[in-house]
């Protein structure tokens, strides 16, 4: 559905180590809306992990929203700045995988009060595909400070 607005190399699926890294700090009673399909196999990597209330329909993200859940996904990073200001404006938990040089962009200012920056100790490999990034992915989380518990902007695994 929202793959129109989609660019080449724009729609990877996150390893399993990618979904246990963020996890970690998500009771398994919460509700994650994971908007950003794809192929659609992330509800079952999640529901795998023991994550059984997990919202993910293959639906345009800037047309609808599950307002009672934490948002948590790996969303097409041609549109990231305009899925952080739908998120944001929404004041939506969230937890985006998103490049670090993210953090170098000037609209990432608006996102500083409650933001908090998860960086893992390897570099993820996407799966399905041949060409990874040559970039290091980071969690980039905004509003949930109770569930990473601490207040420290970054947190390093």
């Amino acid at each position: 559905m929202y793959k129109a607005y989609l660019k080449v190399n724009d729609d990877r699926n996150t390893p399993i180590n990618g979904w246990k890294d963020i996890l970690q700090f998500i009771d398994k009673k919460e509700k994650i809306w994971l908007p950003f399909y794809n192929d659609g196999s992330c509800k079952t990597k999640l529901n795998n992990l023991g994550y059984n209330n997990v919202v993910h329909i293959n639906k345009d993200f800037f047309t609808y929203d599950i307002s009672n859940a934490i948002c948590i996904d790996n969303p097409p990073f041609s549109k990231k700045e305009d899925i952080l200001k739908k998120l944001y404006d929404g004041r939506r938990k969230f937890a985006l995988l998103l490049p670090l040089d993210t953090m170098e962009r000037k609209y990432m200012k608006n996102y500083l009060n409650k933001f908090q920056l998860i960086i893992p100790n390897v570099r993820y490999n996407f799966m399905k595909t041949k060409n990874q990034p040559p970039f290091k992915c980071c969690w980039f989380c905004w509003n949930l400070q109770k569930e990473l518990g601490t207040i420290d902007k970054i947190i390093w695994l």
